[in-house]
C-alpha cells in the first residue's frame, strides 16, 4: 500500500500516546501511517455523567462514522471503551496488555486516611466498589479525559482520583499513584489495560493482517475476547457495572476468569470464578454465565438498569 494507512483517533493526549503507539509499530514493520484526530461525543459532554448520556459508543460512533466513509482505514480505542455490538465493524488487533489494575492518585499520600475523603470517579463499577470497600469516602463525580480529570484534583475537587494504571502509566502521571489496588477485589471492566484496533469490514483483506500480523497479540486477544463476549450474553456497556478480567496461569496454559456485576450503592456485589484450559474458552463462558444466572446476575442487573 503506497498510500499512509489513516488512523483515526481522539485528540486526547492519552489517545494520541495509543495512536502514536499503533503508528509506531506500523511504520517500523514498512508501513506508512497518517493520524487523523477529532474530538469525540464522550469528550465534548461533561456535565452528564456516561449513564446519563447513553454510554454504547459514546467514545467511538464518530470514528465508526468515519470508517463508513472510508475517511480512515482503521480506528484506535482503548479495548474497554469499544461495544460488544460492532455491526459493520471488526476488532482487527489488541496490543499485548498493560497491568490491567485500577489505582488511586493523589496530590497527598495520606489521603485516604481522611474522614469522608472525597474520591473522584464516574464509572460505575469503581463508585460500588468505593462504597463498598471505602465505606467512609464520598465519591464525586469526575468525567472528561485523563487531563481534565487530574485538573480537578489539582484544584481539589475531590482529594483522589480512581484511574486505570495503563493510562496513568502512558501518560507518565505515576508519581501521583498512592494506592495500587488489587484486582482480585477492585475487578477491572472487560478489555482494560489493552488498545483495540478497529476497521471496517470491508477494509482489504490484505491490509487487515498487515496490521493485525503487526499489532495483536494472541494472549491478550484470547482473554479480552472471552471478556467482551461475557458483556454480550449479558447485555451489559460503559454504563453497567459489570467487571470482568481473564488471565493466563501460564504455567499450566488456564484460564482464570473473574466476573460479576456490583450495585450502584456498593452492597450487593454477585462475583464469580471459573479456570478451565486455555483452549476451552467457549465452555469457560457458558459455565461463567450459568453460574452467574444461577447467583441472580439478571435480577441483579435489572435493578441496576432501571436505577440509571
Amino acid at each position: 500500500m503506497n498510500n499512509p494507512i489513516k488512523i483515526g483517533t481522539r485528540n486526547s493526549p492519552l489517545a494520541l500516546w495509543q495512536a502514536n503507539f499503533i503508528a509506531q509499530k506500523l511504520e517500523q514493520n514498512g508501513l506508512k501511517t497518517e493520524l487523523v484526530p477529532i474530538t469525540s461525543t464522550g469528550d465534548k459532554i461533561l456535565h452528564k455523567s456516561l449513564a446519563k448520556i447513553g454510554s454504547k459508543g459514546v467514545f467511538t460512533q464518530d470514528l465508526e462514522a468515519m470508517l463508513d466513509k472510508g475517511e480512515i482505514h482503521i480506528a484506535v480505542h482503548s479495548a474497554k471503551d469499544i461495544p460488544t455490538q460492532t455491526n459493520q465493524y471488526q476488532i482487527i488487533a489488541f496490543t499485548h496488555r498493560e497491568m490491567v489494575q485500577d489505582v488511586i492518585l493523589s496530590h497527598d499520600p495520606n489521603a485516604l486516611q481522611r474522614e469522608s475523603v472525597k474520591i473522584g470517579t464516574s464509572a460505575t463499577r469503581r463508585i460500588g466498589f468505593v462504597k463498598h470497600y471505602f465505606p467512609n469516602a464520598r465519591q464525586v463525580e469526575v468525567r472528561g479525559n485523563l487531563q481534565t480529570r487530574l485538573k480537578k484534583l489539582e484544584d481539589q475537587h475531590c482529594d483522589a482520583l480512581i484511574l486505570a494504571f495503563a493510562g496513568v502509566k502512558r501518560i507518565e502521571k505515576e508519581s501521583f499513584i498512592i494506592k495500587h489496588l488489587p484486582i482480585d477485589t477492585f475487578v477491572p471492566p472487560a478489555g482494560q489495560g489493552s488498545i483495540g484496533i478497529q476497521a471496517h469490514i470491508h477494509l482489504p483483506s490484505e491490509l487487515t493482517m498487515a496490521i493485525r500480523s503487526h499489532i495483536n497479540d494472541p494472549i491478550s486477544e484470547t482473554c479480552i475476547t472471552l471478556e467482551r463476549a461475557l458483556l454480550s450474553e449479558l447485555g451489559g456497556g460503559c454504563s453497567i457495572p459489570i467487571f470482568a478480567h481473564a488471565m493466563v496461569l501460564n504455567e499450566r496454559q488456564q484460564i482464570k476468569f473473574t466476573a460479576g456485576i456490583i450495585s450502584l450503592d456498593g452492597q450487593e456485589m454477585i462475583k464469580n470464578e471459573v479456570q478451565g484450559p486455555l483452549s476451552a474458552t467457549h465452555q469457560i463462558l457458558h459455565q461463567m454465565v450459568e453460574e452467574l444466572e444461577q447467583n441472580g446476575v439478571l435480577q441483579l442487573l435489572t435493578k441496576v438498569k432501571n436505577q440509571l
